[in-house]
């Protein structure tokens, strides 16, 4: 997932200070594969202030990133490693542990009007991406959308982000999904899903891609 930089790099940065050096280097380290910058700024509504659920956050990031310009009335972070969220410094923020959103007695009755999928699925199992993908529109309020990000299988930087997951992050599934597909996938869950392709995003920090579905 969007992890934290996950177990054997991540491991030895936080090792080193107590989560300190992990704060300093982890963004420079990440520049190479995406911009959080761009990506918050040109894919998160201007002004937000719903409900927001962060899933498979990882380090948080993504998150903190977002919170510093933006308002939510309730934010939820889940992610199944227990000791993510290090970059998160939003006291506001309700950290929870869990894969599947169902273990997650909190939220089983709340919808949400935005959902962050960032670098997720390339990390589940392509037979596993439905469900995780409906478990996740299931939370959607009625005008709520789902923002997934991730990286198209194209490009040396792409291959870069490959290495990077499984050699320097050891993380044990990395497959990534075209925008071509991820979009199919989500029309096969419900056709009458919109999808909508931040296509400025998209050029700017490729091969790094993002869209949102609605209802």
């Amino acid at each position: 997932m969007a992890r934290e930089l996950n177990r054997s790099f991540g491991m030895f940065l936080r090792q080193l200070g107590g989560g300190g050096v992990f704060q300093i280097i982890a963004p420079v380290y990440r520049r190479i594969f995406i911009s959080i910058n761009l990506f918050v700024k040109m894919t998160i509504p201007k002004g937000f202030a719903g409900s927001l659920l962060d899933l498979g956050g990882g380090d948080g990031a993504v998150l903190n990133k977002l919170l510093n310009s933006t308002t939510p009335n309730l934010v939820y972070f889940v992610d199944p490693t227990p000791n993510a969220g290090l970059m998160i410094t939003n006291p506001g923020v309700f950290k929870k542990n869990g894969f599947y959103l169902h273990e997650v007695d909190e939220i089983k009755n709340l919808k949400f009007d935005l959902i962050l999928l960032v670098d997720v699925l390339h990390h589940v199992e392509p037979v596993m991406r439905n469900a995780l993908l409906i478990q996740a529109l299931d939370r959607l309020s009625a005008t709520g959308s789902l923002l997934i990000k991730e990286v198209e299988p194209k490009g040396f930087r792409s291959k870069l982000t490959f290495w990077a997951d499984v050699y320097i992050s050891r993380d044990p599934v990395v497959f990534f999904v075209s925008l071509e597909n991820l979009t199919k996938l989500i029309h096969e869950i419900d056709p009458k899903l919109v999808v909508f392709s931040h296509k400025k995003y998209n050029k700017r920090d490729f091969p790094n891609y993002a869209i949102s579905v609605s209802y």
